[in-house]
């Protein structure tokens, strides 16, 4: 697949939202839609790792489970595997959140979420990419 980078572009950009709207309903929404943020964070993890595999020249799957994504990547860039542990734990959040009483969320299961869909975007190899005008450089 050839590199279109701006449509990995689109893809970090669409990560960047869904992280920056599961920290605006943190910060201003009341009661706090936990489990939307909790959505927002798989959401994002998973774009950005979408957005890696474009970049690889892989067609992202369509799915949503963040291990796999990672795994995907981590054939291209070792370093991937060091995101295990945030694309097990986010994984879990793509789905159930959307419906009631699926799974039981809390601040502190929202709060590291937050934290690892944030770890996802300043991983080192992510950064590396997303600094890059295009793939020549």
């Amino acid at each position: 697949m050839p590199l279109d980078i701006e449509l990995v572009r689109e893809w970090f950009r669409y990560a960047d939202t869904d992280l920056a709207v599961a920290n605006t309903l943190l910060a201003h929404q009341y009661p706090t839609p936990m489990e939307i943020i909790c959505y927002h964070c798989q959401q994002a993890g998973e774009k950005y790792l979408k957005g890696c595999l474009l970049w690889y020249g892989i067609e992202p799957p369509r799915i949503h489970d963040l291990l796999r994504l990672g795994r995907l990547c981590n054939q291209y860039d070792t370093r991937f595997s060091q995101l295990d542990r945030q694309n097990i734990y986010l994984s879990q959040y793509g789905v159930q959140p959307r419906y009631p009483a699926e799974i039981p969320i809390d601040a502190s299961i929202m709060n590291l979420c937050i934290r690892y869909a944030s770890d996802i975007r300043d991983f080192k190899a992510i950064a590396e990419i997303r600094a890059k005008p295009d793939k020549t450089v």
